[in-house]
């Protein structure tokens, strides 16, 4: 009972502050508002370009046949008007073509592609892509996804759709029809994440005040043990950031029409995850630093940076596959990416794997912080 006590006081104390709760409130909603106006028309797509793609089909059988009719649009104007198709028989030589820049994409089955599904073993469609920014890209995917998962063959289920280009896809493509974020969407979801992380501030204030300066030696003199008031804390800390991350939500959603999707349980423990991340990262700063002010400013120099790679302000593209995967790493992308693959693709494997290596980042930063702080907590 200590311990929820603590956390419910923490709660109200930090509620409060009217001062720092409105601008924890407001900040995220006006920056909403300016980039989500100022930068609206270059998230819209008016026209998508037809892509030129040379289709490579070595295996001439049944299943093989189904699927050029579906990639030639026989049966669809919308994919016809989508993809202009050239056929080969060399793909080295359109690897070439590709590499020239004489065409957008390769797509290529192998000559073993209907006996493998046949006999239940994995096959693949193969796609070829010189330049992975392209929005065609989401729709070649989309196209051989929907043929291995609900082709004219049952046994089509079987085939996987493999990308393959110089700099690897780490993230999951957002479809281009009726799922597309708009500014408003985009920067909802950033700003959301940059208020997340400057959450910590809660963190590094409580923490000072009661480990570091003048406060401890009062906390020792009570009968609650450090330990329960600094879990009393910390659930405290979550606990608010959370609330402040509900009240952007609601009234994002229903003031400026922003798309939350429709999961709301697994809405929340992404923002939940984040919200436990700056509470830990907040708490390791204070730890290490052991001085609020100076853990203040680093909190606040690094939180915009963070942002800044992970495309907070504006959408960054990087030729580098290096550059990329360090940026996919960081916490501010982690959280970005989990949202959006919620939202706008449902990729349960890229939330789950961004929330897995969140939560890693949690666990070793408590650690650290008990380990830099433990001659302030006996």
């Amino acid at each position: 009972m200590s311990v929820l006590t603590i956390a419910w006081y923490t709660v109200i104390r930090t509620v409060r502050d009217y001062k720092s709760l409105f601008i924890m409130l407001v900040l995220p909603l006006i920056l909403i508002i300016i980039l989500g106006t100022a930068l609206d028309s270059q998230f819209g797509v008016e026209d998508i370009d037809q892509s030129k793609v040379i289709y490579v089909n070595n295996d001439k059988s049944e299943i093989s046949e189904e699927f050029t009719k579906l990639i030639k649009g026989e049966n669809s104007s919308e994919i016809k008007s989508l993809l202009k198709i050239k056929d080969l028989d060399d793909l080295d030589a359109a690897k070439d073509l590709l590499k020239k820049g004489k065409t957008d994409f390769v797509i290529e089955i192998g000559k073993d592609y209907s006996t493998n599904v046949m006999n239940g073993k994995k096959s693949s469609i193969n796609i070829f892509v010189k330049d992975e920014k392209s929005i065609g890209i989401s729709t070649l995917q989309n196209i051989v996804n929907s043929f291995n998962s609900v082709g004219n063959t049952n046994v089509a289920v079987n085939g996987i759709a493999n990308i393959n280009h110089e700099n690897f896809l780490n993230e999951e493509p957002i479809s281009t029809k009726g799922t597309m974020p708009s500014a408003m969407d985009y920067y909802a979801v950033t700003m959301l994440v940059l208020i997340i992380m400057y959450g910590g501030l809660y963190a590094i204030y409580g923490f000072s005040e009661d480990y570091i300066e003048a406060m401890r030696n009062r906390l020792l003199s009570t009968p609650v043990s450090l330990w329960k008031h600094f879990m009393g804390k910390i659930f405290g800390v979550i606990f608010t950031i959370f609330l402040q991350i509900v009240t952007i939500i609601i009234f994002t959603k229903f003031i400026f029409n922003v798309n939350w999707g429709s999961k709301p349980i697994d809405l929340t423990l992404i923002a939940f995850t984040l919200a436990t991340f700056s509470v830990a990262l907040g708490m390791l700063i204070t730890m290490i630093i052991k001085n609020k002010n100076q853990a203040v400013i680093t909190l606040q120099v690094l939180i915009p940076i963070m942002t800044f790679a992970s495309g907070g302000y504006a959408k960054l593209n990087f030729d580098s596959e290096l550059i990329s995967n360090i940026i996919f790493f960081i916490p501010s992308k982690l959280g970005q990416t989990a949202f959006f693959n919620l939202i706008y693709g449902d990729y349960s494997n890229q939330i789950f794997s961004s929330i897995g290596v969140i939560w890693i980042m949690i666990c070793l930063m408590s650690i650290a912080s008990v380990l830099f702080g433990r001659r302030k907590l006996v």
